[in-house]
């Protein structure tokens, strides 16, 4: 848990400025970031769902770089390769998505997605999930447990560390409360998504090209 410890801590203290939150921007696709200020309340919710998982992603790799308990962030998004490579029939293991999403196929077919892939300072890969409303509780439990067993196949780990952000106080929840009792498990509540966007504007999402960054602590997915 010192790993998780660490991380819970240091996500409670940083506080997103413009420039991080700008960044997670280029995460988005040409549509989401003008809907992220839609007036269209289920555009905007959607659209601010992207950016929040992109944003946590962009604020866990800026945190790696000030310690040694998370060693590398796995790219996803802007910074996954592309195009990437093609379903076929018969694939198994982790490929990414056409925007950049982590997922793991079984025999050519998509059967999991991850929100955010990282590996510990004892080589261990770790998993987030990312949840902007109560209501994405729903089947959580049960596709944690899935997740898990398929990280500990894929990778001969007996515990598969995960942490749940959210952007709503989920804490009192009965299924939260069992998850969180298990093994290596943490939940990380952060401000509002309405808060965190709060040092956008609308001129904001201009200028932002969907490009990788070079950073040290990024890994593809065949690592």
């Amino acid at each position: 848990m010192e790993m998780l410890n660490w991380l819970n801590a240091n996500f409670y203290r940083k506080k997103p400025d413009k420039t991080i939150a700008r960044r997670a921007i280029r995460h988005l696709k040409k549509l989401e970031k003008t809907q992220l200020f839609s007036p269209e309340l289920s555009q905007m919710r959607a659209a601010e769902g992207r950016w929040y998982e992109s944003l946590i992603y962009e604020m866990l790799l800026e945190l790696t770089e000030t310690t040694g308990k998370v060693k590398y962030v796995v790219r996803k998004g802007a910074d996954a390769p592309f195009p990437p490579i093609e379903i076929k029939l018969g694939q198994n293991g982790i490929f990414y998505s056409n925007r950049g999403d982590i997922n793991i196929r079984g025999n050519g077919q998509d059967i999991a997605e991850f929100d955010i892939v990282f590996v510990d300072y004892m080589d261990r890969i770790c998993f987030c999930e990312i949840v902007t409303s109560a209501s994405d509780l729903k089947d959580m439990e049960a596709e944690v447990h899935y997740k898990k067993k398929l990280l500990s196949y894929l990778y001969a780990q007996a515990v598969v560390p995960f942490v749940l952000f959210s952007s709503v106080d989920i804490s009192r929840s009965s299924i939260m409360k069992r998850l969180m009792r298990e093994t290596e498990s943490t939940l990380i509540v952060t401000p509002t998504c309405e808060e965190l966007k709060n040092v956008l504007h609308r001129v904001s999402i201009r200028g932002v090209p969907r490009k990788p960054v070079d950073n040290s602590r990024l890994i593809g997915i065949e690592k």
